[in-house]
């Protein structure tokens, strides 16, 4: 390892504060360029650790970069890894809240939940087969904290591999039941079909990309626990996705799931049906002219980054009260005094 504890925690607490507050940043390694796989992993690991000691639930993990002609064009001979809490998951055809993320994509999965632990090393398809209880298909949201997509592999795994959202649903079926190569999947964004593929495209089977996972945390001493979702990597292309749309995932013979994306805040301008956000502010009376401006131009700053609107669509009304009609915990101000 070639960074020291102090930076390792620095650098998690950098990360996590970025995926919490939706902002994004440069890649790590601009100012680490010594740092090696073993440091990524351990900045991963405190960002894990950091919303364990918050009360957060490791569910499962998951797998990334699972194609080989990838893993080729980036010189690596093994997949990524990353992990997913309960925060992260989302029930099937709820809404993601887009405000909360900064430029979401989604890719279509093959979910596996095991019924006994795995672990590496030697762990091979037929093992991974062995311990799966079914598998289901799943949408993954990654969300690289990195701007304009920015980054390398180490800065990546980091980052807990763009882990940001997952949801999984259809119709659970066992491994002995289907041949996992096989299986055709069709990923549509607002009816529209986005991309195709085949689970082969995972590694030539997915269970692959779950061995290779165990065999990853075997070398660390740890395993794939029983009842773990295992998200096994992407089966095509990432797609972007924005505020309104709705995604749906249909894999054969495991059914579909789908998933939604906040809309803006919307209304009809005069120009048309644009998007126009507003906000309603209450203040007691009293304020300066150059006070109430500073509020409204650091609450449209606030819709213009939360909605992605221009600045000139923005709208804020602010109504000014008289001081008698505020009150705390139902006591008026006048009783209060104030």
């Amino acid at each position: 390892m070639a960074l020291d504890q102090q930076t390792i925690r620095g650098l998690a607490e950098h990360l996590e504060t970025c995926e919490l507050r939706a902002l994004d940043t440069l890649k790590i390694t601009d100012e680490h360029p010594s740092m090696d796989w073993d440091d990524a992993y351990a900045i991963q690991d405190d960002i894990l650790r950091r919303k364990l000691a918050r009360g957060a639930r490791l569910i499962g993990l998951k797998a990334g970069l699972t194609s080989h002609a990838k893993m080729k064009q980036m010189g690596v001979d093994s997949p990524v890894f990353g992990f997913l809490v309960d925060s992260f998951s989302v029930p099937e055809g709820a809404e993601v809240k887009v405000k909360e993320l900064i430029h979401p994509k989604v890719e279509p999965e093959i979910a596996f939940v095991l019924k006994r632990a795995l672990k590496g090393p030697g762990c091979h398809i037929g093992a991974v087969l062995a311990a799966t209880d079914f598998v289901l298909p799943g949408i993954e949201v990654i969300d690289s904290r990195y701007r304009d997509f920015k980054f390398d592999l180490k800065s990546v795994v980091a980052d807990n591999t763009s882990a940001a959202r997952f949801v999984v649903g259809g119709r659970a079926m066992r491994p002995d039941r289907i041949d996992m190569r096989t299986l055709g999947v069709m990923m549509e964004k607002n009816g529209e079909v986005v991309s195709i593929g085949a689970g082969a495209a995972v590694l030539g089977h997915p269970a692959a990309a779950v061995a290779a996972l165990a065999n990853h945390l075997g070398r660390r001493g740890q395993e794939i626990p029983a009842g773990a979702v295992v998200l096994s990597g992407g089966v095509t292309e990432a797609i972007s996705v924005e505020p309104g749309d709705h995604v749906g995932l249909r894999i054969q013979h495991l059914g579909s799931v789908s998933l939604n994306f906040a809309p803006a805040c919307r209304c009809t301008s005069p120009e048309g049906n644009i998007t126009m956000p507003f906000a309603q502010i209450y203040m007691v009376e009293g304020r300066t002219p150059e006070q109430k401006k500073a509020v409204i131009e650091k609450v449209s700053q606030a819709l213009v980054e939360a909605t992605g609107a221009p600045i000139a669509n923005v709208r804020v009304w602010i109504h000014e009260m008289p001081k008698e009609n505020w009150g705390i915990a139902g006591v008026s101000a006048k009783d209060l005094g104030r």
